[in-house]
């Protein structure tokens, strides 16, 4: 912690705080089991950081993106979420990145909050550069051996990397959720509540 001058590791901590207010706001919904999930993981993300396991802060990061993003694919599939949480069917990356029908898809979009159809473009290949550095680390892909130390040490280049990837996973998953949900912030309150952290990233 001496070495984060740049204070990376409570940037990462504040978010959690925001995650808890769309938690919070979403709590009779089915898909919070999915939210809940994968805040732990985003969690052990930052610890594992912080201890210098980078190959499983990468794979917390994956999963706190990809369990994210699945919630909102499922909150529109109901039957596809109760299938899953029947253990029938599994969550794939394609299905939710889809240009047919995921969550970054026009169809998807139109329906939930147009305002956004211009911006989509550009979270969406977001998204995809950030799952795919992460998947890197996390098949052990020949690049990732030489930036990893052999020890559990701090490596100034691969801590900031994965706090990079972090900062633009939450600024995917505050748009993904924006895009689903603020359909439903009815209440000034709520709106108030969410705002701030909604205009942060």
């Amino acid at each position: 912690f001496n070495s984060d001058e740049t204070g990376l590791q409570s940037q990462g901590h504040s978010f959690l705080l925001d995650f808890s207010n769309w938690i919070d706001f979403l709590k009779p919904r089915l898909e919070t089991v999915l939210l809940k999930s994968a805040i732990k993981e985003y969690q052990f993300g930052l610890l594992a950081v912080a201890q210098g396991q980078y190959r499983h802060a990468y794979l917390a990061l994956r999963f706190f993106l990809e369990q994210t993003l699945a919630a909102i694919h499922f909150s529109a599939k109901e039957l596809e979420l109760r299938q899953w949480m029947n253990g029938e069917i599994d969550i794939y990356w394609e299905n939710i990145m889809s240009e047919d029908n995921g969550i970054f898809s026009k169809c998807f979009v139109n329906v939930f909050c147009p305002e956004l159809i211009e911006e989509v473009g550009i979270y969406k290949g977001l998204a995809r550069v950030v799952y795919r550095g992460c998947s890197e680390f996390i098949h052990g892909n020949y690049n990732t051996h030489d930036r990893l130390p052999e020890t559990l040490e701090y490596r100034k280049a691969i801590y900031e990397d994965w706090h990079e990837k972090a900062d633009a996973a939450r600024v995917i998953v505050t748009f993904a959720l924006c895009l689903r949900y603020l359909i439903l912030i009815d209440d000034k309150a709520k709106k108030a509540r969410m705002e701030s952290a909604i205009m942060e990233y």
